[in-house]
C-alpha cells in the first residue's frame, strides 16, 4: 500500500485514544473500503488529517479493534492477498491460537519454525487448554506439504502466525 507513510504522517489525534467516539461506528470491512478508496485517491491529490477523520471509526473499543489495528490487517491482507475479513492481529503470540480452537473446536497442530521456533506453549500450558475442550499440538519444523482434513495447521514463526485451512485461509 503506496499510500501508507501518507497515512500515517496524518493520523488525527483522536484515534491515539482507547475509546472512541461512537456516532459514526463502521465495522472493519467498511472502514478498510474507506481506506482503500483513500488510498487510491493519494496518488493525486495528499491525504490530509481531515481526510482521514472523514474515514469514521472501525470499532468503538481499543480492546475490540482499533482504526490502527484495522490498517494494519488491511495491510497484511494486502501482503498475503487475502480479504481483510479473515485477518485478525493479537498483541500475544498464544491468544491466536487459542482464539482459533475455542471458534472452530477442532484439533490444531501448530508448527514453530524460522528464528526463535520453538513451542509457542509449555506442557502445562497445553494442560490448561485441553481442559477447554480444544487440543493443540506443537510441531518444530514445518507443517507437512499434504493438507490436513482432521485438524487446523498454524504456522509460528518469529513475525507472524499464518493459519491455512483447505480452501478457507487467514492470517493471524
Amino acid at each position: 500500500m503506496e499510500a501508507l507513510p501518507a497515512m500515517l504522517s496524518s493520523i488525527p489525534s483522536d484515534w491515539r485514544g482507547t475509546t472512541y467516539r461512537n456516532s459514526n461506528l463502521l465495522g472493519r470491512a467498511t472502514f478498510s473500503e474507506g481506506v482503500a478508496k483513500l488510498s487510491t485517491q493519494s496518488k493525486s491529490t495528499p491525504i490530509t488529517t481531515e481526510d482521514m477523520s472523514a474515514l469514521g471509526i472501525s470499532e468503538d473499543y481499543f480492546r475490540v479493534s482499533s482504526n490502527f489495528t484495522t490498517l494494519l490487517e488491511l495491510v497484511l491482507a494486502e501482503i498475503n492477498s487475502l480479504p481483510v475479513d479473515n485477518v485478525f492481529t493479537f498483541g500475544s503470540t498464544t491468544m491466536p491460537v487459542i482464539a482459533v480452537a475455542m471458534a472452530t473446536k477442532q484439533p490444531i497442530d501448530v508448527y514453530s519454525s524460522g528464528s526463535g521456533g520453538g513451542s509457542v506453549f509449555s506442557d502445562s500450558d497445553l494442560d490448561v487448554i485441553s481442559k477447554l475442550g480444544v487440543k493443540v499440538t506443537c510441531h518444530e519444523g514445518a507443517p507437512p506439504t499434504t493438507k490436513s482434513t482432521e485438524s487446523i495447521v498454524l504456522v509460528h514463526s518469529s513475525t507472524s502466525l499464518c493459519e491455512k485451512v483447505s480452501s478457507r485461509e487467514a492470517a493471524i
